[in-house]
């Protein structure tokens, strides 16, 4: 059997045997469909970590662009101009405002930290995910290699299928 044949003759046993789709019961579908979910709720939580540390990240170089020009300003201001208790009051505002960007910050990083190890453990059930669709596959080419076989068998005792018996009528001639 040459290799053009083999295609054609795979994909009639495999008709013959499963003329259907995947059988819902059929536990190979079920780890299957179970792999397609876990992989899509895990790319969705992962893209939301590295979402979520990026815009914390924004969040605070914005506050800085917005603020800071307005600090440096008032920090070179001459003493006289501003009340002790304005002046006192701005600085401390200015520097909650910096220990929470420094919060912001540290916690975009423990997010970003996430995210990637979050990507990489993403990485390594895409794999096993795609080692269990391809043993599946092989597993069903097995069958139907199998199936073929039994028709070949079927077909040289004289109990040929219309099929076979066709197919031995081209060889012939």
């Amino acid at each position: 059997m040459s290799e053009q044949d083999l295609g054609p003759s795979l994909l009639q046993a495999g008709t013959a045997e499963r003329p259907g789709p995947l059988d819902g019961r059929d536990p190979t579908a079920q780890v299957l469909r179970r792999d397609r979910r876990r992989i899509r709720l895990l790319g969705g939580a992962i893209l939301l970590l590295w979402l979520l540390g990026a815009c914390g990240i924004v969040f605070v170089l914005y506050e800085l662009s917005v603020y800071m020009p307005e600090y440096m300003a008032f920090s070179q201001e001459k003493a006289g101009t501003t009340s002790m208790e304005r002046r006192q009051s701005i600085t401390e505002s200015y520097l909650a405002g910096f220990q929470i960007g420094f919060v912001v910050i540290c916690c975009s990083a423990a997010v970003l930290a996430l995210a990637a190890l979050g990507t990489f453990l993403l990485v390594l059930d895409t794999r096993r995910a795609t080692l269990r669709q391809i043993n599946a596959s092989l597993v069903l080419i097995s069958e139907r290699l199998e199936r073929l076989q039994d028709l070949r068998e079927q077909g040289r005792r004289g109990q040929a299928t219309p099929r076979d018996s066709h197919a031995n009528q081209w060889r012939e001639t």
